[in-house]
């Protein structure tokens, strides 16, 4: 059997979550909700799986969570996360990654598929 949807999704999970909180702190249910659009659709994780992987993630440091109360009319408090400093240099590091398996992954299909050599 072949890597499937899944299998990417756990090999990728905590750079998507680390992806998601760069611009703002986000709760579990804006993360879920942010990865059902039907443009990133594939990188949707279902709450079983997103919410181990925020404790994860958490537990190594690179975002923590805090409690907030609601806003007007709210009833619940939200466990709301944003990346630490540690996490930030993390994610740098997991980007530059990124680009270089995504250059190289790009650079070998070429060569396989379309058959130009470099």
């Amino acid at each position: 059997m072949g890597m499937d949807r899944k299998h990417f999704l756990r090999a990728v999970s905590e750079t998507v979550i680390m992806v998601l909180l760069q611009k703002e702190e986000m709760h579990g249910y804006q993360m879920y909700c942010r990865l059902k659009r039907p443009d990133i659709h594939l990188l949707k994780m279902e709450a079983g799986t997103l919410y181990p992987i925020l404790a994860r993630v958490e537990k190594r440091g690179w975002i923590a969570g805090r409690w907030v109360k609601p806003k007007r009319g709210g009833r619940r408090e939200r466990h709301v996360y944003g990346i630490t400093p540690k996490g930030a240099a993390e994610f740098r590091r997991m980007l530059g990654l990124w680009g270089q398996i995504k250059f190289s992954l790009d650079k070998l299909i070429q060569e396989c598929v379309s058959g130009k050599s470099y």
